[in-house]
């Protein structure tokens, strides 16, 4: 935790500072990571701190930047954070396999609980409950780790709503970003991209908009799926590139494929995991309207190369 403190302060952004700091008891060989919520050298070399893309900042979250520095396995690691985890987080981290969050006791006075305690208590404590993930306060000066959620369940896989396929020679990306949406029509939104085996053959992932593992429609029925800021379902696009790093895969190039507009938050997770192209396999927008305006703010300073399937 002291390591996310001591660096929590060089965040770029003015009124939210947070730091995360990974680590993976099991495997000490893999020295742990802190990291604060930055945005990708991409945006910042066209914009400044302050601007939005579409509904989204420019920052990659804290959580989500220490596990992809983070050189070890992220299933299992564990994660120190200064603030309370917002429902994306939680999302982003129960697909990544986190097994245990820590959180210190002086987040729970800052900013976001004041204007998203709900949220957190209600979406982002029962992701990390259905994960198994336990949660947990410290206090450094007291030198106490007292836990909020304590779980002896081991995380989940989250291998579901993904597949895999032969990637045949001469086949592009283009050939088989239309052999899925004949295959899968309008009504699906999917990722896919062309990624490098632990053998170095080439193969093809496609990931589908999928619930955080172990949520049910059940468990949000009563309110819906959303809060209006925040969804329950992952979306397709960061559910793809987290899988990547996940299961230790490479990428073929630096190229997705997307079957709709994605929303502009996982266009913002897409530059800080060095996505430099995306195919659109249609122009219909993703849950979010602002995902448009979002692509078009990427395209016109040429951060991001889009091109619409023919």
């Amino acid at each position: 935790m002291q390591s996310a403190v001591d660096v929590v302060l060089t965040s770029e952004h003015d009124t939210s500072k947070v730091a995360a700091c990974a680590f993976h008891p099991a495997h000490p060989e893999h020295p742990a990571v802190a990291s604060i919520n930055t945005r990708p050298d991409v945006l910042k070399d066209h914009f400044p701190w302050d601007a939005r893309i579409g509904a989204s900042s420019q920052f990659l979250h804290a959580e989500i930047s220490a596990l992809l520095k983070f050189d070890g396995p992220m299933r299992g690691a564990h994660l120190c954070v200064t603030d309370p985890f917002c429902p994306n987080c939680a999302k982003n981290m129960a697909e990544a396999g986190v097994r245990a969050i820590y959180i210190d006791h002086k987040g729970f006075q800052k900013d976001f609980i004041a204007r998203n305690g709900d949220e957190f208590k209600s979406m982002s404590m029962l992701i990390a409950e259905k994960a198994g993930i336990s949660v947990f306060e410290v206090n450094r000066k007291a030198g106490t780790v007292t836990p909020i959620l304590a779980q002896t369940t081991l995380t989940r896989p989250t291998t579901s709503a993904l597949e895999f396929f032969d990637v045949e020679d001469g086949m592009t990306l283009e050939d088989a970003a239309r052999t899925f949406k004949q295959r899968l029509g309008a009504r699906e939104t999917w990722a896919m991209a062309f990624i490098k085996d632990h053998d170095g053959s080439a193969k093809g992932m496609l990931a589908f908009e999928a619930l955080p593992p172990g949520i049910t429609p059940e468990d949000f029925k009563t309110r819906g799926d959303s809060t209006g800021k925040y969804r329950f379902p992952l979306d397709p696009l960061t559910r793809l590139l987290l899988q990547i790093r996940r299961m230790g895969f490479g990428f073929v190039e630096r190229r997705a494929v997307s079957a709709r507009i994605p929303s502009s938050r996982a266009l913002v997770n897409a530059m800080g995991m060095g996505i430099s192209s995306l195919l659109m396999a249609s122009a219909t927008p993703d849950h979010d309207p602002t995902g448009p305006g979002a692509l078009k703010m990427l395209t016109d300073k040429k951060i991001l190369n889009v091109t619409e399937l023919t």
